[in-house]
């Protein structure tokens, strides 16, 4: 294999840019029989196929990999027929080496280009250890505008693995051939010339992009960038991948998503919290988490597992800058932090994480502020941001904890332009911001990041010693409460939060009296699908109604339960991977599960039956055992006394509070569902009661015959 490429021209380059010629000149691309050098990153085998996907071309994929040219990367797939052709040929794959390909399909898949190769690849080097260049998903340097200039980026192949490869001959500086053959050749290079032609004006819109965005470029780079490459020999950028391109192709945090598998961002730490250690008789750990905002000013949160956490404890400092990379993009939760971001960071023991100075091109906090009215949707010890107008401080008091110690605290009011006011409680633990706020703050805006809210039978905020409260912050909407609160003449006017929770209980009373007959909620939903919906709640297709029924049937099967995360605030579904369970809203692994409830039953009462959820406890007060039972016995696979639970969960009767909801498919067909929110034993009392009101409704109709 050597010796016959050894007649050959010696290959030192990728194809500059050809990714991009791949995707937008694809006619000019075939009609010329152009080939290109491309490397191979992250390949994967998709593993074994049906025989229907053996069948199918568009799923009969075997292999997939990113192919880069250094400057962008591409999803490229294998079919299974190919994939065979290369283990006949010996060329298989492997990450990082360099290819030859020649023919290809460009495929759209979910608004994202893929490349479907249709002819084996040519391997030309093996035993590659890095990447070269610092390539970036297409379709993100397409929405661009190819704003990188390709020429500052070095694509060259390293020069031992072209010794390697090449022993006894010398290398032939600019000299690059794509192929075997003459013809293949010149076709290679008529390629790069146009693929060069059409950077040229890349190149423009790149140095425009640098004279209009100066924020941006110290974000992205500064000279000063330079020199302290000059003095960290582990910091990857510079010169290593090619000249003085000022790290000027950072992915943005907000433009990470799942489908991203090679990124880099430069991130400020704004928060890192205590590392966290757990320990039983399967296994111990520990995880850290912290919050990191670019220059945009986007908040992502990142977390660190085991032994990545024990390092990183150490390395990473609050405030400082460092760049990212080598991390997975997870679905974040949102149950677990205020972020405003739809995913999260995890790190293993592969993450590269550099610290570099800090070029004051990214802002020191961030803050997600919630109005003072949406506190009473928060759940407790959730933290959120406020910024309101300070309107009552009340003297400190001495209070003795449960554990003997002698604590103070001082109690505030704040109020927004909502009229409605949330009392925060400041213990003297924090104490910079106990003695920043006297009485003669009253009327000064406060900022708070990292309010914890607690519920004692109404909604406060308390600050911990973590907490940041700034007083008279310069920000557009401190200018704009403090403008209203000067404004406003009767302050009498705010009221707590509490009082609004108090009209809600009442109207969740009233919701008490809203029984109807299953036939009677069926009417409603449908109604409200040819009319204005006032018949429901809100105003919205959904509505609540009490239905006194009994229970006719109980579907037994495998979904019954399913395992669930055992953090309280989300019991979302875990996936088992080597005896722990991985939640992945919660972005974190855990050692136990916990069966949860999903039961479909039929309810039914005089008028009509339905199926409806029952979900959690709701499921556990009509199977009359819990969900880790029900597990138990299907492992065992004692069908006999599972038998006897369902039919002793069936023919009870209850008074259940259900939600009626209508969905829309795509066809914008309406489906009707039902959840059941609240299960309590059946009242003959209470249903006597609706009897009469029903009798004393129809007493008052005139006779219709008269």
């Amino acid at each position: 294999m050597q010796s016959q490429q050894s007649q050959d021209a010696i290959i030192t380059h990728l194809s500059k840019n050809c990714i991009r010629e791949m995707i937008e000149n694809e006619s000019d691309v075939k009609a010329n029989k152009y080939s290109f050098v491309v490397q191979v990153l992250s390949p994967k085998d998709v593993g074994e196929m049906t025989e229907k996907q053996k069948k199918d071309k568009l799923k009969a994929v075997k292999l997939k990999f990113f192919m880069s040219d250094g400057v962008s990367q591409v999803m490229t797939l294998v079919n299974n027929q190919l994939f065979s052709k290369m283990v006949i040929m010996e060329d298989m794959l492997e990450n990082y080496c360099i290819i030859q390909i020649s023919t290809y399909i460009k495929q759209m898949v979910s608004n994202k280009n893929i490349i479907v190769l249709t002819k084996p690849p040519k391997v030309l080097y093996k035993e590659m250890k890095t990447k070269i260049g610092i390539p970036k998903d297409v379709d993100l340097n397409i929405k661009d505008g190819f704003q990188v200039d390709p020429s500052s980026i070095d694509i060259s192949i390293p020069k031992d693995i072209i010794k390697k490869n090449y022993p006894g001959i010398e290398e032939r500086e600019g000299e690059v051939s794509m192929s075997q053959n003459t013809e293949e050749g010149e076709n290679s290079n008529k390629s790069l010339n146009h693929s060069q032609r059409n950077n040229q004006d890349s190149q423009q819109n790149y140095n425009n992009y640098n004279n209009n965005n100066q924020n941006q470029q110290q974000c992205y780079g500064s000279n000063n960038q330079q020199n302290f490459n000059n003095n960290n020999p582990d910091y990857r950028g510079g010169d290593q991948y090619g000249g003085n391109q000022q790290f000027s192709i950072y992915t943005p945090i907000k433009a990470l998503s799942s489908f991203n598998y090679d990124w880099r961002i430069k991130a400020r730490v704004t928060k890192k919290q205590d590392k966290k250690i757990w320990k039983n008789s399967r296994s111990e750990g520990s995880l850290l988490n912290i919050e990191l905002m670019d220059c945009f000013g986007t908040q992502i949160q990142a977390t660190f597992f085991k032994d990545s956490a024990d390092r990183y404890d150490q390395i990473i400092k609050e405030g400082n800058i460092y760049l990212f990379s080598n991390g997975s993009v997870k679905i974040a939760n949102q149950k677990f932090t205020q972020i405003k971001n739809d995913f999260c960071l995890v790190f293993d023991k592969n993450a590269d994480i550099v610290e570099v100075p800090d070029d004051q091109s990214i802002q020191e906090q961030a803050f997600n502020f919630i109005s003072v009215k949406d506190i009473v949707n928060i759940d407790r010890n959730k933290t959120v941001d406020v910024i309101a107008v300070i309107h009552q401080v009340s003297q400190g008091v001495d209070i003795q904890t449960k554990s003997g110690l002698q604590k103070t605290k001082k109690m505030i009011t704040i109020a927004d332009e909502s009229k409605l006011s949330v009392q925060i409680c400041i213990w003297s633990d924090n104490q910079r911001v106990y003695n920043m706020i006297t009485e003669d703050s009253v009327g000064q805006i406060i900022t708070i990041k990292g309010a914890k809210v607690v519920d004692f039978n109404y909604k406060q905020l308390t600050l911990n010693e973590e907490a940041i409260a700034i007083l008279d912050i310069d920000h557009p909407r401190a200018d704009q409460l403090n403008e209203w609160y000067r404004n406003l003449l009767n302050k009498e006017i705010i009221k707590n939060i509490t009082t609004k929770i108090e009209k809600e209980n009442n109207s969740n009373q009233r919701q008490n009296d809203n029984f109807r007959m299953i036939s009677e909620v069926i009417d409603h939903l449908n109604q409200a699908n040819q009319m204005k919906p006032s018949y429901l709640a809100g105003g919205q297709q959904q509505g609540f109604f009490w239905i006194n029924c009994h229970i006719s049937y109980i579907k037994n099967d495998d979904k019954i339960y399913y395992l669930a995360c055992p953090e309280e605030n989300c019991r979302k579904k875990v996936i088992e991977e080597q005896n722990v369970y991985r939640c992945e809203s919660c972005c974190k692994s855990y050692d136990n599960c916990v069966p949860t409830y999903m039961v479909l039953a039929k309810i039914q009462d005089q008028s009509e039956s339905i199926f409806v959820n029952f979900y959690r406890e709701q499921g556990i007060q009509i199977m009359q055992v819990g969900a880790e039972q029900i597990k138990k016995l299907k492992d065992e696979q004692n069908q006999s006394q599972l038998n006897e639970i369902f039919f002793d969960a069936q023919f009870r009767y209850y008074q259940i509070l259900v939600k009626a909801k209508q969905i829309s498919n795509q066809n914008d067909e309406q489906r009707n569902t039902y959840f059941a929110s609240k299960v309590v034993p059946h009242s003959f009392h209470t249903e006597n009661k609706e009897i009469l009101r029903r009798l004393a409704l129809y007493s008052q109709i005139a006779d219709i015959e008269q």
